[in-house]
């Protein structure tokens, strides 16, 4: 596997692109369909065609006479962008079925604690329907699962939130609906998949949260009167309308050259423009406000932002960049009239391998860097959001600064100097922490040859 290959596996986790063969399978319905009658049902294997009338007489059958309690609302997390694209995220608590109390009735509930997968040609329609998915939702070949006018939840189990993985050719269509999903619930599309969005309400039960999407590969998504939290990367082209609230990160690719303002009120605005290059992906928004943005930032890239609010900023100290020391300093949240950041590697083979970061009256929600290979990455004065996704035998070195929470993985090793650290830090596999006159909030982890030195 060649260096290229690796950062993309590590960065933006697995993404497989995979052809898919013409299948001669017969289509396969799996309907949620509304019957004559309102019942309660757990539904078995996926896969499994059953009439309502059948749900009604098996074994498996549950009614819920009482909705579950709600859970007590907690502090909404504060939006920040890993840079994998992802939202920085905690833990997730186990989060029981809530039962919307005030939800319009429907003509059935389904509740389905196996996991849903979808292949080949298998449509998968839930209509008229409260329907509760307590699990993973995978779908690939050219399946297709679609929600339409119904209330569809989705919950953690057994302390981990759950995923819908959506690959090849396959599709999500969600019309005139209701949703509810427990915290860090995220739905990844990619390859050449598509998802549509028309008119999605998610209900504001105590302890839930939106779901975050992750668009990438060539993934098409069109978005009309929804909520959209999301990730963008590579190829994807995604299309928003009529949405009162809109966050996004929006990956740069290597080389990028981008001059930009991200707006907050929009009436129309579409990414990549006429200045920016080397942009793959596509944005085009109407209609919508859009209180945060996120970017990632690679090597090579020189990307100015300017008149931007809520922007958080994720940038790697990676290939092309082998053995470098990329030094950075006074990198905080906070307002930027206009101020350049930077690193620059000469070698015989390249000139100027640079990235370049320009802002010019914005304002900077968090900082998130990273680093892997061989390379080292040192930061001074500087409060970081986390530092947990370096790989390799990369180094860390923090100085006079602030971050929340610190990993070690693989051979990384990370050195905190007259820092603090207001939560955990944990070293796994072979990664190493040195901390000198460091402060650590929270607890001090130590898995496999992990080492803390004091």
């Amino acid at each position: 596997m060649n260096t290229a290959k690796l950062i993309k596996k590590i960065v933006f986790s697995t993404l497989f692109v995979v052809e898919v063969a013409v299948l001669t399978l017969p289509v396969q319905t799996l309907a949620a369909t509304a019957p004559a009658s309102k019942t309660t049902s757990r539904l078995p294997a996926a896969r499994t065609v059953i009439p309502s009338s059948k749900a009604q007489k098996s074994s498996s059958v549950k009614k819920i006479k009482t909705p579950v309690k709600p859970v007590p609302a907690s502090p909404a997390p504060l939006t920040v962008f890993s840079p994998n694209g992802s939202l920085l995220r905690p833990h997730a608590p186990a989060t029981p079925a809530i039962l919307g109390e005030n939800i319009k009735k429907y003509a059935q509930t389904i509740v389905n604690d196996k996991p849903i997968v979808l292949s080949g040609f298998d449509v998968m329609e839930i209509k008229n329907t409260h329907y509760i998915q307590n699990g993973n939702i995978t779908l690939k070949d050219s399946a297709k699962l679609i929600i339409t006018n119904s209330y569809f939840e989705q919950r953690n189990t057994a302390g981990m939130a759950p995923r819908l993985e959506a690959k090849n050719y396959s599709q999500v269509v969600i019309k005139n609906s209701e949703a509810s999903f427990s915290p860090w619930i995220v739905w990844n599309f990619t390859d050449k998949t598509q998802l549509f969005i028309d008119a999605l309400k998610v209900t504001e039960n105590p302890g839930d949260a939106n779901v975050y999407y992750e668009i990438t590969g060539d993934t098409k998504a069109e978005i009309r009167k929804a909520l959209f939290t999301a990730s963008v990367t590579d190829q994807a082209d995604v299309t928003i309308d009529k949405s009162a609230r809109v966050v996004l990160n929006l990956a740069l690719s290597g080389g990028a050259i981008v001059n930009e303002q991200f707006p907050k009120n929009i009436t129309d605005y579409s990414f990549p423009g006429y200045d920016d290059r080397n942009v793959a992906l596509k944005l085009k928004i109407t209609n919508a406000v859009a209180p945060e943005w996120g970017v990632t930032i690679y090597p090579t890239s020189n990307v100015t932002i300017r008149d931007t609010e809520g922007l958080t900023i994720g940038f790697s100290v990676i290939s092309p960049w082998v053995g470098a020391t990329a030094t950075f300093e006074n990198l905080r949240p906070g307002y930027y009239a206009d101020d350049k950041f930077g690193f620059s590697q000469t070698t015989a083979q390249f000139w100027d391998r640079n990235m370049k970061i320009h802002l010019v009256k914005t304002t900077v929600k968090a900082w998130s860097p990273m680093v892997g290979d061989d390379n080292t990455l040192i930061l001074k004065n500087s409060e970081i959001a986390e530092l947990p996704w370096s790989w390799g035998n990369a180094k860390i070195i923090l100085e006079n600064s602030t971050t929340t929470f610190i990993r070690a993985r693989q051979s990384v090793e990370i050195t905190a100097k007259n820092s603090a650290i207001n939560g955990d830090i944990t070293a796994i596999e072979d990664g190493k922490i040195n901390l000198i006159h460091t402060r650590v909030l929270g607890k001090k982890i130590i898995q496999g040859k992990g080492q803390i030195v004091e």
